[in-house]
């Protein structure tokens, strides 16, 4: 099958640093036996800046999941490389954390010591990690909580955790996939605010995968837009809206217009591209 290739922006090499990340050339492609192969990427060249807080959103299929993977090494690119301060990803990389749409807490442990647990499997049990985690939970509300068991936790208390837990190691990249999907509204409009005070304590690399266009727009500097069939980057588009956000923003002209303006994009999108035929499912899920 031959598909054009439509990699969005091409930035400039990413500026070295704690936390840079720069993909070149990066795709992937699915075989299955007895079945067409089926092309999940195409290819993405983008930088990204030590700091920089990047979302990528878009529709199911988009290949969303499925780059971020990649960014861990959870996932081998077919082509091109993922670089993080110049050097190419390896898995357990301890420079790079990521936190999942569901907690993953296990049962049996208490929050601190769910929160801990990345530093005791690199063998980083140390005063500055529990020093950290001791920060990171009265930051985020959990410190009264930190001897009780998940089951006792709200969906939200439990979500704060699982980040807390990612930003233990203090890692340079922070990756997230759909971590507040699950929840209400509200209490997702509450943590988007805890994450973004916490960014800006700690300012690490975030790239967080979303399907909330108002969440990308309020959290990020830029945002990159994906469509699905096959998944692609049509855009990367600069948030202009001031820092520091706040939730009224939300309903200023300017955060509207860009949240009109990404949802156009994937709306024009949406319809069948040029020489596309229909595809089998994948093997691996993707968002």
């Amino acid at each position: 099958m031959t598909t054009s290739v439509h990699t969005g922006r091409i930035d400039p090499p990413a500026q070295q640093g704690r936390g840079s990340i720069d993909i070149r050339g990066v795709s992937k492609l699915y075989r299955r036996a007895g079945s067409p192969p089926v092309q999940a990427l195409l290819p993405v060249n983008l930088s990204i800046a030590p700091g920089e807080f990047v979302s990528l959103v878009g529709p199911s299929g988009c290949g969303k999941t499925t780059l971020l993977m990649m960014l861990c090494d959870l996932l081998d690119p077919t082509t091109g490389t993922v670089l993080i301060d110049g050097r190419p990803v390896l898995a357990a990389d301890p420079t790079v954390s990521i936190a999942f749409q569901k907690p993953t807490l296990l049962r049996w442990k208490t929050v601190l010591d769910n929160v801990l647990l990345p530093a005791r499997i690199m063998h980083k049990l140390d005063e500055g990690a529990r020093r950290r985690a001791d920060e990171l939970l009265q930051i985020t509300g959990l410190n009264a909580f930190k001897d009780r068991y998940p089951h006792e936790l709200s969906g939200g208390m439990q979500q704060r955790a699982s980040i807390v837990r990612a930003l233990v190691t203090d890692p340079n990249v922070l990756l997230m996939d759909e971590p507040f999907a699950a929840l209400d509204e509200f209490t997702r409009d509450l943590l988007n605010d805890e994450l973004l005070r916490l960014w800006t304590n700690r300012r690490k690399t975030v790239v967080f995968v979303t399907h909330n266009i108002s969440e990308a727009v309020y959290l990020s500097d830029r945002v990159v837009i994906m469509a699905p069939r096959p998944g692609r980057v049509l855009d990367v588009i600069d948030i202009p809206v001031p820092r520091p956000r706040r939730a009224e923003m939300r309903d200023d002209i300017e955060f509207m217009q860009v949240v009109r303006r990404i949802r156009t994009s994937l709306n024009d999108s949406s319809g069948p591209t040029a020489g596309e035929t229909k595809q089998p499912a994948l093997v691996e899920e993707q968002s």
